[in-house]
């Protein structure tokens, strides 16, 4: 090999072997200490963020729900065909679009912020009112839907009829059958119902629950049950149960969940 080649082959073979063994050096500086991973508390920052995989906001804890079921303490019919008669003591409402009757409730309602209302209207299995005594109403009954709306509360039970809330005191509803907008508000919610089933309206809406706060009249809220084309209803009353053909039926009731 000629002696220039084999300094040059030298040379090349010097810086090789230095980078190899300078990778085991330590740099400059590097036997400082190194500071150490920290782990940082997060549950401060997590529970002030939203929880995502919620399916909403988190109820306020501040103010905690309170549940409470109550009956109907009024109930009667609006009958188109009978414009002048009250049902306020009758122990079924027939409410039908073919007959033109309407069904009206009210109920007691506990203070506070309402958060949710489930109301519920059992059908009449057995009454004397459907022919023989205790004699299934079933038949009468037609499958269809109904219209739920806020009613004024300051009818009377044994008064109220098609055309007026309280006829011992001669005071008209606005429209005839509370119809009118000062009667009632506009349709909350229609809920379908099945013969010999029960009929479940579930308000959970926070705009239909605004507007139940502005037709509750104190510590009462009242409902108007309109059905729709071909819908027939027979509803139990609170009278329903002194009857003894249905001795386990209950009032039409109203499930509150509310924010004291």
């Amino acid at each position: 090999m000629p002696r220039d080649r084999r300094k040059l082959w030298l040379v090349l073979l010097l810086l090789e072997t230095s980078c190899v063994f300078n990778l085991d050096r330590p740099r400059p500086g590097s036997d400082l200490p190194r500071p150490e991973a920290r782990l940082e508390d997060r549950s401060s920052i997590d529970s002030a963020l939203p929880d995502l995989a919620s399916d909403g906001p988190r109820p306020d804890q501040s103010c905690p729900t309170e549940l409470k079921k109550v009956d109907a303490e009024a109930d009667s019919l609006l009958s188109s065909s009978a414009a002048d008669q009250s049902y306020g003591d009758k122990p079924i409402a027939n409410i039908g679009s073919g007959i033109g009757s309407r069904g009206v409730l009210r109920f007691p309602v506990p203070s506070g912020s309402l958060r949710s209302l489930k109301l519920r209207v059992l059908p009449v299995v057995n009454d004397a009112d459907c022919g023989a005594p205790c004699k299934s109403c079933a038949a009468i009954e037609k499958a269809g839907s109904l219209d739920l709306h806020y009613l004024v509360s300051n009818w009377v039970e044994t008064e109220v009829t098609w055309n007026q809330k309280n006829k011992a005191a001669k005071i008209d509803w606005e429209v005839a059958g509370a119809g009118g907008p000062g009667d009632r508000s506009a349709s909350v919610l229609t809920a379908s119902f099945t013969a010999g089933k029960e009929l479940v309206f579930e308000i959970t809406r926070p705009d239909s629950l605004t507007l139940a706060e502005k037709w509750r009249a104190g510590n009462k809220l009242s409902f108007l049950l309109v059905p729709h084309q071909g819908t027939v209803l027979v509803a139990a009353t609170r009278e329903q149960a002194s009857k003894g053909c249905q001795p386990d039926v209950v009032a039409p009731s109203l499930e509150i969940s509310s924010c004291k």
